[in-house]
């Protein structure tokens, strides 16, 4: 697998994550957003998509997988992304969300699901 670097973006924006790959050959850049086709989920402002990153391996397939929480999205609910990871780098296709809703946690008191996510 090639190594990657991750660039969370840290504005308050919908969120841009950039993967840069750690080669010596000049390779394009990848970038991921809220609104990239196949993400689950609606980008809107100050979502702040990729705010938290990390690579984790969970799919069983010895490739590091993506994970992403926006935890102000949705008025500070929160949610968390995975995307399956490929040999040329991460991929919507089968992307999934986990929001607090869908994990049983209340979202009376914006829980932030996703703010313990730590790369």
């Amino acid at each position: 697998m090639r190594k990657r670097t991750l660039l969370p973006a840290a504005t308050l924006t919908t969120g841009l994550l950039t993967a840069l790959p750690a080669t010596t050959a000049a390779a394009a850049p990848s970038g991921l957003a809220g609104d990239t086709s196949g993400v689950p989920g609606t980008a809107e402002k100050g979502d702040r998509f990729g705010d938290r990153a990390l690579l984790t391996h969970h799919s069983g397939d010895g490739r590091a997988d993506l994970t992403l929480a926006a935890p102000v999205e949705n008025s500070g609910d929160g949610v968390v992304r995975s995307l399956r990871s490929t040999t040329t780098g991460p991929t919507v296709t089968g992307a999934t969300s986990f929001r607090p809703s869908s994990t049983g946690v209340p979202t009376t008191a914006t829980p932030g699901h996703g703010t313990a996510l730590n790369g």
